[in-house]
């Protein structure tokens, strides 16, 4: 059901901006960008429910079909279940860093991307000790990037992160809108 849920976030994102692609030009190339944003996170972790992921992204796109970015982002989780049975995660508050690589099909405002960063993660049990850990994460998705008047940008996103931890080794989901100024 979650997975449904999800993928139906999703597409609604897509086709609600959809019309917007022909009132605004793609993100054009030598432009520099600082983006904010945020959106639904759908966690890997059953135990846990979907919230919110957050953050800031500062990125270039300096040919037609080439760009990149590096994102500073966190999320705040809440368990799912309000009796969880002992030694069960209660609440995930993470931080993370990524740098990535986005290739823009054809030279369109259209990006898919992938990347490698860093988390943190604090984590809560019922009746058990709190542990936090850091782990490696590997991200990909797609998005699409519109510029508005002189230097407005709008971007829907859709990523999924792959954490690589000891506790938490899950897969997550983001649906993300940005907003952010070119220069």
């Amino acid at each position: 059901m979650r997975l449904f849920r999800a993928r139906t976030m999703g597409l609604v994102m897509l086709v609600a901006t959809a019309p917007l692609a022909t009132a605004a030009r793609a993100q054009e190339p030598g432009e520099l960008v600082f983006e904010v944003y945020g959106g639904p996170y759908f966690p890997g972790e059953s135990a846990l429910d979907t919230n919110i992921a957050y953050g800031a992204r500062f990125g270039g796109r300096p040919l037609a079909q080439l760009g990149w970015s590096i994102e500073l982002g966190g999320m705040n989780l809440d368990a799912v279940n309000a009796l969880p049975t002992t030694g069960a995660i209660e609440s995930a508050t993470g931080y993370f860093v990524d740098a990535d690589a986005i290739w823009y099909v054809g030279g369109t405002g259209v990006g898919l991307f992938a990347g490698v960063g860093t988390g943190h993660l604090e984590m809560s049990f019922h009746d058990a000790a709190d542990r936090s850990e850091n782990a490696l994460t590997f991200n990909g998705g797609v998005h699409y990037a519109w510029n508005f008047g002189r230097n407005v940008l709008l971007k829907p996103e859709i990523r999924l992160r792959w954490w690589q931890g000891d506790r938490y080794d899950e897969t997550d989901e983001e649906y993300t809108a940005s907003v952010g100024w070119h220069f």
